[in-house]
């Protein structure tokens, strides 16, 4: 079970079995149901060499990030997601003085 940081369900969250790629990389993705439960099959749970389990889910503009390592997953689990810091929107006035900053330093 997936769960908002508020003790919700996360709504469609996914999960991706990453590891370290040598040549292709083609992580495990397994999309939630929209009542926040994943089923993660016993062959990619237990072994096929992933590395670190990804955990997400939005609702709205907010996102919610977790990571497990192999070692501390126990089926069934149950993850509280936390939520990612948003990148604040910057004015007009800063983003004008951010290029002139930029245009500057090129010029140099």
């Amino acid at each position: 079970m997936v769960l908002l940081p508020d003790g919700t369900m996360a709504p469609n969250p996914t999960v991706i079995l990453d590891y370290d790629p040598v040549y292709r990389y083609q992580p495990t993705r397994l999309k939630g149901s929209q009542y926040g439960i994943v089923f993660i099959p016993p062959a990619h749970a237990y072994g096929r060499g992933w590395e670190v389990m990804k955990i997400h889910a939005s609702v709205g503009t907010r996102n919610y990030v977790a990571a497990r390592k192999p070692a501390q997953c126990l089926y069934p689990m149950t993850v509280v997601l936390t939520e990612t810091p948003g990148v604040p929107e910057r004015g007009v006035f800063q983003q004008l003085r951010d290029l002139t900053d930029l245009v500057k330093q090129v010029l140099k």
